[in-house]
């Protein structure tokens, strides 16, 4: 039977890091160690984590480096063989890591493993995320991993486990990509592994609803990270669609910052075949109606509606 190894990054995460850990202490399944990576947290996150006292909780401290060094450093310090990532401010429910190893012992060979997940917009509004092809309802293999993620990523990095062997084979998180690393972790993982999806519902994603898009983001770090793949692309149709979804939504942000250079690249690199209406429309929006079609999103998910570009 797996042991696992939780891995938690934190970086000043004081008012969600109590509920994260004890939603771990929770599980029905309890052969588990859990790695706390600090990475330099300057509020009370520190202080949350030392109210518990379970000798299965290390806490380890560095630099403020980033979730890729803090993750990679998490799994250096592992005993066990299988690794199951979860951020500072996500909820596992009771049966998650059961669900892990209930996939684990359907698919011994398996070295990647996921549940399903659901999403927080609000303090009252949960929501499945809808995907591109219809999922099993039996835990099973996925071919071809990106042909279900057009409107969203079937694996998350809190919603899946991996064998220490293989995040050690495929090099670990990619420290340069200070954004978009957990993508870029998922997609080595599913150019490279078989992948195995449960679709139980396990883990509760916390999205926050301010407005990202027109927030300072590292747009030369997601840059970098489309490029990695541009090879593979070539050869695999649905990859290339979803890195140009993924460089759609680059580009959304570098209009509403006025990033003109990196707009241009972007739009000459899409395959416009592979955007929805909605997408194509918004990308020749001028950047105010990109602005205020966030806003209406974000008034609308106050009232439990969601909409979006990618479906």
């Amino acid at each position: 039977m797996p042991e696992f190894s939780v891995v938690i990054p934190l970086y000043n995460k004081e008012h969600f890091v109590k509920k994260t850990i004890q939603s771990v202490l929770n599980q029905t399944f309890q052969k588990f160690e859990v790695i706390i990576i600090d990475d330099g947290s300057t509020d009370n996150s520190l202080k949350k984590v030392k109210e518990f006292n379970d000798e299965r909780i290390r806490v380890y401290k560095q630099g403020n480096k980033g979730a890729s060094y803090a993750r990679n450093k998490g799994v250096d310090h592992s005993r066990y063989e299988w690794i199951a990532f979860l951020d500072a401010d996500d909820i596992w429910y009771k049966d998650h890591l059961k669900e892990l190893n209930k996939s684990i012992t359907r698919f011994p060979k398996a070295q990647v493993v996921s549940n399903a997940y659901e999403i927080a917009l609000g303090k009252n509004f949960y929501k499945k995320p809808k995907f591109s092809k219809t999922l099993p309802q039996v835990i099973s293999i996925i071919d071809d991993y990106f042909s279900y993620c057009f409107s969203g990523p079937l694996f998350w990095t809190s919603s899946l486990a991996l064998s220490k062997k293989c995040f050690q084979d495929i090099g670990g998180f990619d420290t340069d990509i200070s954004s978009g690393q957990d993508t870029d972790l998922i997609c080595r993982l599913a150019l490279n592994f078989k992948l195995v999806y449960n679709p139980k519902t396990t883990f509760l994603h916390i999205k926050h609803t301010e407005n990202n898009l027109s927030q300072s983001s590292n747009l030369d770090s997601r840059l970098k990270l489309l490029k990695k793949f541009k090879t593979q692309e070539r050869s695999h149709p649905s990859l290339k669609k979803y890195m140009d979804i993924n460089r759609f939504a680059l580009a959304m942000k570098a209009k509403i910052l006025k990033r003109h250079d990196v707009f241009q690249k972007l739009y000459i690199e899409i395959e416009q075949r592979h955007l929805n209406y909605k997408q194509k429309l918004i990308l020749h929006s001028p950047p105010w109606l990109i602005i205020q079609l966030k806003n209406i999103q974000k008034a609308l998910i106050k009232m439990g509606v969601y909409r979006s570009a990618f479906r």
